[in-house]
């Protein structure tokens, strides 16, 4: 990557983990948001999560037994089916993701 005077920019750390890492850093507006996003994203993560379980993750030795079962650090929310993510929810989590993807690649 090159900046506009032509120089190669630096990788920080936004860009290594969006190219080198599995999962994807999202930025939000303010922490509200990001506690919003994490109250209702990890219970529709829950009923796909356990196939997705490394048989080497160490979280398979938790003593938390939802961590074990669902497959995710953040058990807090596992069992809160009520926070569904509806249409209106979705779309405003789609423009995040579209947002973060041009700032990383800008």
């Amino acid at each position: 990557m090159f900046d506009n005077d032509g120089h190669e920019k630096k990788e920080g750390p936004a860009n290594h983990i969006n190219t080198h890492c599995w999962f994807k850093v999202l930025g939000t507006p303010d922490e509200n948001v990001a506690r919003e996003l994490e109250r209702r994203l990890i219970p529709s993560l829950v009923p796909y999560s356990g196939q997705f379980i490394s048989p080497n993750w160490l979280g398979r030795h938790a003593n938390n037994e939802d961590v074990r079962r669902c497959g995710l650090w953040n058990s807090e929310y596992t069992k809160r089916f009520d926070l569904e993510v509806d249409d209106e929810y979705y779309d405003f989590f789609v423009h995040l993701v579209n947002a973060e993807e041009k700032r990383i690649s800008s």
